[in-house]
């Protein structure tokens, strides 16, 4: 069976959060799904989890839902949970977000002004570690030039009684160079399964955010410059898609739950709002320590 693991790295951040008072959801409930299960519907077609995970780290809450008998997967994020109702798309550089990925490894996401979603949490019982509740949300699947022509329906989610694990203080980093400059990335959060995975590092001294969409985790050097693997910076609004680069998986030890990696790579955008076209990140590396 398949196996899903979370990498996390959290250093200091501030997420800044919406909630909605008029909630799509108030008319569906989470007793939809049975409990310990997740469901959905996918453009109009039965999504229902064979195996789901969820952790709260540091004040967050990640959880992956994955079909195995088709290979989909459904991953949701909140910053600073509570029994309310959140919003997966309005703020770009927000854990808060959702993606579904396919069996072919095309992820749609929620964080996009033509995408979107909310997720409410009806029950979060810390004593317990379980949480229950509902969602919905837009996914689009991005080109490197930031079009696309790709946009994915997900309804009806519901969740129950969900078990989550809280780990114990990790010891990780992410590092680089920005166009020679050195950047420190406070928070950076890795989740997915062992074959599919996203990777997002935020810096906090120039409010950027880079991510990588990766369908493999052993040694190896893999090329950032389109198809399977890419890479994507937001900073100030504008978006740079990896235009050459690699990411190097350096060591992936299961057993330890260590993950080990480097990267270089220019990301381009042909008319940004901020007059920059090109960033080069040099020197990237990181070391995630996990729950295996």
């Amino acid at each position: 069976m398949k196996k899903t693991y979370f990498f996390m790295v959290v250093i200091t951040m501030t997420i800044i959060y919406s909630c909605s008072k008029d909630s799509e959801l108030s008319d569906f409930d989470f007793t939809a799904a049975a409990e310990g299960e997740l469901i959905a519907t996918v453009d109009g077609r039965e999504f229902k989890a064979t195996t789901q995970d969820a952790m709260f780290y540091e004040g967050d809450l990640y959880l992956t839902a994955t079909d195995l008998s088709t290979g989909e997967m459904i991953s949701i994020s909140v910053a600073s949970p509570e029994e309310s109702t959140f919003d997966l798309g309005s703020n770009r550089i927000s854990i808060t977000s959702a993606s579904y990925t396919t069996m072919e490894k095309s992820s749609y996401f929620s964080i996009h002004p033509d995408a979107g979603g909310e997720i409410t949490i009806s029950e979060l019982d810390m004593d317990n570690k379980t949480v229950s509740g509902t969602f919905n949300f837009k996914g689009i699947k991005l080109r490197m030039d930031a079009s696309y022509d790709e946009v994915i329906e997900i309804t009806s989610g519901a969740f129950n009684k969900i078990s989550f694990y809280v780990p114990e203080e990790l010891t990780n980093s992410g590092t680089a160079k920005i166009d020679g400059n050195p950047l420190t990335f406070d928070t950076v959060y890795f989740f997915g399964d062992s074959s599919d995975f996203s990777v997002s590092m935020h810096a906090s001294s120039n409010n950027g955010l880079l991510m990588f969409q990766i369908t493999d985790i052993t040694a190896g050097t893999y090329d950032l410059s389109g198809g399977t693997w890419s890479a994507s910076y937001i900073i100030g609004g504008d978006e740079y898609y990896s235009s050459t680069g690699t990411l190097t998986i350096i060591n992936h030890d299961t057993e330890m739950g260590l993950l080990e990696g480097s990267f270089e790579l220019d990301v381009q955008n042909s008319s940004p709002d901020n007059g920059v076209n090109t960033y080069k990140f040099t020197e990237g590396e990181f070391s995630i320590y996990y729950v295996p």
